[in-house]
């Protein structure tokens, strides 16, 4: 299967293909077609917005106890995996 990426305007639910990919479809081949649709809402662009509101997001699984154990994990791993040998 091969991909090939393009944008187009609907106009009457209907996509128009660019010329310079046309050439390379076939009457009555099987395709198969993955929508991605803007939001309405942002006039951003929708992968900015999620990085953006990505940001932070790992906030909540934050927990201060564990901030002095972190400094010493690698240590205390090491210990505990070769020093029981």
């Amino acid at each position: 299967m091969k991909a090939v990426e393009f944008t187009s305007n609907l106009k009457n639910k209907t996509i128009t293909v660019p010329e310079n990919i046309s050439g390379y479809l076939e009457n009555g081949k099987k395709v198969r077609v993955i929508l991605l649709l803007e939001d309405n809402n942002n006039t951003n662009d929708s992968s900015q917005n999620k990085e953006y509101k990505a940001a932070g997001s790992l906030k909540r699984f934050a927990s201060s106890n564990k901030v002095a154990e972190e400094k010493t994990a690698w240590e205390k791993h090491v210990k505990d995996k070769y020093e029981n040998h």
